[in-house]
């Protein structure tokens, strides 16, 4: 978002408020199913706007992703090869203030994340049968993500 205005050092906390409520009046006035996909959807254009360019092994992409969560404020994670898919870690989400929504926030984001990695992971060539699960939330700031076959 950053990109669109002129001072772009300027912190963003604001705007990312303005986003959880966005992400809150939804969840209060359409089916669950129906934010979820929106947001899954919100994470693939991300990756779309935001593209990897590795391909050649784990390592490097796990350098890559990074650094673009970086860019983003989306936090870090850590990639990890398992023995039935890929497993990821992710950390330092942002948290806000609103503590009664935290909860639905962490849900909510790691939905988009999920659509995030999965357009990230088939730009590297990886099959589409490959699909991000949301495995574990460790509020405030932590997701853990398995990314494998559908069963």
């Amino acid at each position: 978002m950053a990109e669109y205005f002129e001072n772009n050092t300027a912190p963003m906390q604001g705007y990312f408020e303005i986003v959880s409520e966005f992400i809150s009046m939804m969840l209060k006035n359409a089916s669950t199913d129906d934010v979820n996909d929106f947001l899954y959807e919100t994470g693939k254009n991300l990756s779309e706007r935001f593209p990897v360019r590795t391909r050649d092994s784990l390592s490097n992409l796990h350098l890559e992703v990074n650094s673009l969560l970086s860019y983003l404020g989306f936090g870090t994670a850590d990639i990890e090869d398992i023995s039935n898919g890929i497993r990821i870690v992710h950390r330092n989400i942002k948290t806000i203030s609103n503590k009664k929504f935290a909860d639905d926030w962490l849900k909510s984001f790691s939905v988009i994340l999920c659509g995030l990695y999965n357009g990230w992971f088939r730009q590297t060539g990886a099959p589409v049968a490959l699909f991000c699960k949301i495995e574990e939330l460790h509020s405030p700031d932590e997701v853990v993500f398995i990314l494998k076959k559908r069963s």
